[in-house]
C-alpha cells in the first residue's frame, strides 16, 4: 500500500515499576535450587515456552560458554512456562532433558511463570533474548533495559528498533548459537562491562520507553487526522 501514510509508535513500559531499584526475586529458592555461591553471574532467559523463543539456543550457547571457561561461576535461569494451551510450546520436562544431554542441568534453574518480571530482570545479571523468528516488538527488551540490566538481544524484527549494538546492549542473529554465546561470554567475563551497558540501557529506557512519551506521540499522530477529518 504505497500510498499509506504509515507511522511508528513505540510500545510503552511503566517505568515507575521497571526501574534498576527495587525489589529482587529469589531465584534460586523459586527454582528449589540451593543458593548459588556468593558471586555467581546470573543469566537468564524470560519468556513463554514458545518454540521460537530460543530456549535451545539458550541451553545451547550455555553450553558453549562454559565449553570455553568451565570454571567460571554463573547460573543460567530460564524463567517463565508453557503458560500458552497450544502444540508450539515446549514442556519443562523438554528442556529439562535438553540441559541434561548438555551435561549442564546442575547449571541451569527453572523459575516458574511470573506475573511480576521486574523483580526477575533485577535479579539477574544479563537478561539474555534469544528468539529465533523476528519480534513484532520485543516487551522483554525494554523492560529489562529499563530495569539496568545488560541485555544480548536476538536482533531482527521490531527487536533491532530498540537498541544500538555495542551501546546500550548487544546483539546477535537469531538462531546464531556461537554468536548468542560469544556475547554472553563477553558479560560474564567483564562486570565493568556489565555495568557500562546497564546505565545505557536504562538511559535509552528513560527516553525512548516512557508512557508520556507514547501519550505524546499518540496524541501527534491523531490530532492532524481528526482536524482533517472535522474540515472535511
Amino acid at each position: 500500500m504505497p500510498r499509506l501514510k504509515v507511522g511508528v509508535l513505540e510500545n510503552a513500559i511503566d517505568l515507575l515499576q521497571y526501574t534498576p531499584h527495587g525489589d529482587l526475586d529469589d531465584l534460586d529458592s523459586l527454582a528449589g535450587m540451593a543458593p548459588a555461591a556468593s558471586g555467581t553471574v546470573r543469566v537468564g532467559l524470560v519468556a513463554t515456552y514458545a518454540r521460537w523463543k530460543g530456549h535451545l539456543a539458550f541451553l545451547e550457547a550455555a553450553r558453549r560458554v562454559l565449553d570455553v571457561a568451565p570454571a567460571v561461576s554463573v547460573r543460567f535461569y530460564l524463567v517463565g512456562g508453557p503458560i500458552y494451551a497450544t502444540a508450539g510450546q515446549f514442556s519443562r520436562d523438554e528442556l529439562a532433558a535438553h540441559a541434561r544431554q548438555l551435561g549442564i542441568a546442575d547449571r541451569v534453574a527453572f523459575v516458574p511463570f511470573q506475573p511480576q518480571t521486574s523483580q526477575a530482570y533485577r535479579a539477574l545479571d544479563v537478561v539474555v533474548h534469544a528468539s529465533t523468528q523476528p519480534e513484532p516488538y520485543g516487551l522483554v527488551i525494554a523492560e529489562a533495559m529499563a530495569c539496568g540490566r545488560a541485555v544480548v538481544v536476538s536482533a531482527a524484527g521490531g527487536a533491532a528498533d530498540l537498541f544500538t549494538d555495542g551501546v546500550d546492549a548487544l546483539g546477535h542473529s537469531p538462531g546464531d548459537v556461537a554468536g548468542l554465546a560469544s556475547a554472553i561470554s563477553k558479560l560474564v567475563a567483564d562486570p565493568s562491562l556489565r555495568s557500562r551497558f546497564g546505565r545505557a540501557a536504562a538511559e535509552t529506557a528513560a527516553g525512548r520507553f516512557g508512557m508520556q512519551r507514547y501519550a505524546n506521540q499518540v496524541e501527534a499522530y491523531y490530532h492532524p487526522l481528526l482536524k482533517n477529518a472535522g474540515s472535511s
